[in-house]
């Protein structure tokens, strides 16, 4: 478990599946994170073991001493770009615009740091999602110049490189290309 001051990193697991299902009901978290809003504990539990199952995405419940269960971080390769982990973290309503975000968030960059196999952490946010924004501005990422969609649907993509440092412009095409490609395989399978 990683731990810094009162926040700790645990594994997701089914055991923390009535407290997601709890904070993960604000009807707007769902279309944050571009994903379907879970029904009931029992689905919750289900699909923490299906991401255990797969294997390749490292979820964490985001714990505080005093508060218990806040959220979610994870981190997920790219499986065209070994080198490369999508960064996702979501805090439930009641606990946001705290700092609890940014304390988890510094938390998986400490850990994705020590891990040398990933040199950048990339992730992408809706135009809409302002807060997400200003956390992950706070955070180092840096916009590479990719965006997908349209309108609200708008999604922009931003890297933070392992060890922190400016973004070169030829990391950022790099980049870019490497989501493209990732795009792509997506739609293709």
């Amino acid at each position: 478990h990683a731990r810094q001051g009162d926040h700790t990193l645990q594994p997701l697991a089914p055991q923390h599946a009535a407290e997601f299902y709890r904070n993960y009901q604000h009807p707007h978290l769902p279309s944050l994170l571009r994903s379907h809003p879970v029904t009931s504990i029992r689905e919750t539990e289900h699909l923490i073991r299906d991401w255990q199952a797969e294997g390749c995405k490292q979820s964490h419940a985001i714990m505080h001493h005093n508060l218990g269960y806040l959220g979610c971080v994870a981190l997920e390769p790219y499986s065209n770009s070994p080198h490369l982990a999508h960064f996702s973290i979501w805090i439930g309503e009641d606990h946001q615009n705290q700092g609890h975000g940014q304390q988890a968030a510094h938390l998986c960059l400490r850990q994705a740091a020590a891990n040398s196999t990933l040199d950048y952490l990339l992730t992408s946010i809706w135009a809409h999602n302002h807060r997400s924004r200003h956390l992950i501005h706070k955070l180092g990422f840096q916009p590479i110049g990719y965006e997908t969609g349209n309108g609200k649907t708008r999604e922009t993509y931003y890297a933070c490189p392992l060890p922190q440092q400016p973004l070169t412009n030829e990391q950022k095409q790099h980049l870019s290309a490497v989501i493209a490609r990732h795009h792509m395989a997506q739609h293709t399978t």
